[in-house]
Formats: C-alpha cells, structure tokens, sequence
C-alpha cells in the first residue's frame, strides 16, 4: 500500500515538474517570437526612414511650393494682422530648416510689431529671433536677446515659451563649457531651474507641459513616469506623423523608455522620430543623430554613417555649430571602424591566402608522391 502511494506520489510529481518546464519553454518561445516581431518591425522602419532619406530632394520641393505660397499671399496682404501672421508662417517654416530665412521674416514681425506698438508680438518675436541664435549655436548673441526679456511682465504663454527656450540655451552653453567644472556646474543648476519653471507656467493644453514633466520625472522610477508615458503614447496617436510635433513627443517617449531600459520601444520612437523630422524637412535633427551613434555601437556602420552624413549635410546648410560639432566627432568615429574593419578584413584575406597556399603545397606533395607510387607500381 505504502509502495503505491510513493509511486503516485512519485508519478504526481514528476507530471507537475513537467508541466512546469514545459511552461517555461512555452513562455521562452512566446517571448522570443515577441523580440522577433518587434525587432522586424523596426527594421521595416528603417526601412521607411532609408526611402525617405533617399527621396527628400521631392520633400524639400513641396516644403519650398508651400513657403512660396504664403509669401505671394504676404505680398497681396495689406492689413498688421494678416501681414504679422503670414510673416509668422513663414518664420515656422523656416526655423528649422534655413536659419537666414527664418532670422529674416521674424526680424520683419519684430518691426511691424514696434511699427504698430504691440508689446506681445514684439516678444514673440525676439523670442523668434533667440531661437535661431540659439539653433545656429551663435550663444553670445542668443544670450543678449534672451536677457533682453524681462519674464515677469510677460503673458503666461510667451513666458513659458521663454523659460523653455532659456532651459535649451543653458543646455547648450552647458556643452560649451564642458572644460570648466565651476560653469558647468552653473549652467547645469540654470538648466534644472528652468526647467522647474516651464512646468510652472506652462498649461495642459500646450505640447510644453508633457514634455516639462518627461524632463523633471523621467529619472524617477515609479507610478509618475509610468502616467506621462501613457499619456505621451495617447497623444501620440492625435498627431499628424509627418509633423515637427510628433518628432519632438516620440523623441521624448523613447527618452521614457530608455529610462525604463526597455529597448525595443526605445529604437521604435527614435526612428518615428526621424521619419516625422525627414518628413517635416528639420535641420536641426537629434533623433538621426542617437540613431545614428546606436547603430555604430551596434557595428552597423554603413547605415550609421549614411545617417550621420546625412545629419552632417543638413547640419551645414541650417548651420547647426552644435549639431556639427556632435556629428563630426561621431563621423570621426566611424571613419576610424571602417579603417580598423578594413584592417581586419585585409588581415583575414592574407590569412585565408596562406591557408589556400598551404594547401595547394600539400595538394601538390600529396600529387607529387601518389604520381611517384603509381610509377613504381606500374615497373613492379
């Protein structure tokens, strides 16, 4: 009885174990079959982002026949208000993408808006005028412009559009300053306040305010960051996907996921990013830059340096000294793998020559003593 009831036991046991493995394998497959969907997934974005690299001569044409558009309707306008938003227009078409142009139309809003006494506009305006210092990397006079304003009698709207451009200033002068520990330090405390600032001022209904909380909450772990990415995710959906906008936001969720060492969607966001940038004809591009640095830590240099040229020709034609400076030391880099990869291929092919070598050499001693028996056997 005793024996029979160890044998069940035995036998209940042995089936649980494997059921158990089983489920294990089961679980390991479903996973795997994920990381592969999704990996081929991305992979067919780059894909997108490839062809539309390849065809952005057609977008750069439609960008310019909208551009042109609005200045014949700026040349038949009359009125303030219709030359002012139509100069405005223009000035959003070109701050990322020609920053001559861009400083040119923002420049003639600032005059009609002295022209005409309108204190807002006239911030707007300057605020214009220090986004593309700031973009070209020109920071001495971005600064000047920039501390020209006095926030405090500012509209809340314009405010918050001050202290986020204030943030990215300090950001960049914070590179700049990388060889001074004590500048560095100040204007890393200048970037974190104004960072607390535009999350103070800016109100739900601006793109601002998500992107104010992915900075002050995406290194720390927890419901929050959680909250913010859903809500970036649900926003994400209302966006056009071939907008500057959309750019920005998925730029700011893969920075999310990143947090969360979640890699998959990292790549996923980072590469929309690049596809709505390519898109919307931006010149001041970081998404194909990260990419770009990704694929040359991952040794997929043709790519990485198909992007990184690609960054660094738009880079000069928006005369982008920040991003110039980044994509030259990337470029560097690569340049660099593809000499010691050309070294190593050389190095395997000479390798590969003396093995074909030695053996052709013990082909011919092979033939040379087989010739040798066969004439002895053939005297016997």
């Amino acid at each position: 009885m005793n024996s029979t009831n160890e044998y069940r036991n035995m036998k209940n046991h042995f089936c649980l174990n494997l059921f158990f493995l089983l489920y294990l394998f089961f679980c390991a497959g479903c996973k795997q079959h994920i990381s592969d969907s999704a990996a081929k997934a991305n992979e067919a974005l780059f894909t997108q982002l490839d062809s539309l690299i390849d065809n952005s001569d057609k977008l750069i044409l439609q960008k310019e026949e909208r551009i042109e558009a609005l200045k014949h309707s700026l040349r038949q306008s009359k009125a303030f208000e219709k030359q002012y938003e139509l100069n405005q227009a223009i000035y959003q078409e070109y701050r990322v993408y020609d920053a001559d142009s861009a400083m040119k139309y923002t420049t003639q809003s600032l005059d009609l808006a002295r022209q005409y006494d309108d204190k807002n506009r006239d911030i707007e305006s300057l605020l214009g005028i220090g986004f593309v210092y700031t973009a070209n990397g020109l920071l001495s006079q971005a600064s000047e412009v920039m501390h020209s304003l006095c926030s405090s009698s500012m509209p809340r709207y314009l405010r918050s559009r001050y202290y986020g451009q204030m943030r990215t200033l300090c950001s960049r002068l914070q590179l700049y300053s990388l060889g001074d520990d004590a500048l560095h330090e100040h204007y890393g405390q200048l970037y974190a306040l104004y960072s607390d600032s535009v999350l103070q001022t800016a109100t739900p209904d601006e793109p601002r305010y998500l992107y104010s909380r992915v900075w002050k909450y995406q290194d720390v772990p927890g419901a929050q960051r959680i909250a913010i990415r859903d809500e970036l995710e649900k926003e994400k959906q209302r966006l056009l996907p071939n907008s500057r906008n959309y750019s920005i936001l998925a730029y700011n969720l893969a920075l999310l996921y990143e947090k969360e060492h979640n890699h998959t969607k990292w790549l996923e966001n980072m590469i929309l990013s690049g596809i709505a940038d390519v898109y919307a004809v931006n010149r001041d591009i970081g998404s194909l830059y990260a990419l770009a640095s990704y694929l040359y830590e991952q040794g997929q240099l043709d790519r990485a340096y198909r992007y990184s040229t690609y960054c660094s020709d738009i880079g000069i034609t928006f005369k982008s000294r920040v991003r110039l400076l980044h994509q030259q030391k990337l470029q560097r880099r690569i340049h660099q793998s593809y000499i010691e990869r050309d070294h190593m291929q050389q190095k395997q092919l000479k390798l590969f020559l003396l093995f074909i070598s030695f053996l052709t050499i013990v082909l011919l001693i092979a033939l040379f003593f087989l010739r040798r028996q066969t004439r002895r056997r053939r005297k016997a």
